[in-house]
């Protein structure tokens, strides 16, 4: 629920709840996917929410490559996020969200545009 209202924030009453689902298409699709847990950091806890798990990392590397059109990234991030297993649906969905961002979210500077924020430490680390 509460990923949902900060998608209504950031995109609005209109697109938000549609980036919303796509990313829980992504998610629920990798969990098929995946022989293991998908690990997350708390977004609740201060300490925590800078950075990102390794697999965080991976899934927004494979949004940035789709958004990129950067096939050897995206292909690389799929191996590692999905364990080597068959991940075509996986990368379907995540297709079908990096289009919906570009398509609903406008630049910083532009009416519309996603608020700036201060930038996650990407840190590989196992938790």
């Amino acid at each position: 629920e509460a990923a949902f209202d900060t998608c209504m924030r950031e995109f609005g009453p209109t697109h938000g709840p549609k980036i919303g689902v796509a990313v829980m298409k992504s998610l629920k699709v990798l969990r098929i996917t995946r022989k293991t847990t998908f690990r997350f950091k708390n977004p609740n806890c201060r300490c925590c929410r800078e950075i990102l798990s390794d697999h965080e990392a991976y899934f927004l590397g494979v949004l940035r490559a789709w958004r990129s059109n950067d096939g050897l990234a995206r292909q690389t991030q799929i191996i590692l996020l999905c364990e080597g297993e068959d991940a075509e649906s996986f990368s379907d969905r995540v297709k079908v969200l990096a289009d919906q961002l570009d398509r609903y979210s406008a630049p910083p500077d532009q009416e519309g545009g996603v608020r700036p924020r201060s930038r996650l430490k990407i840190i590989y680390q196992d938790t």
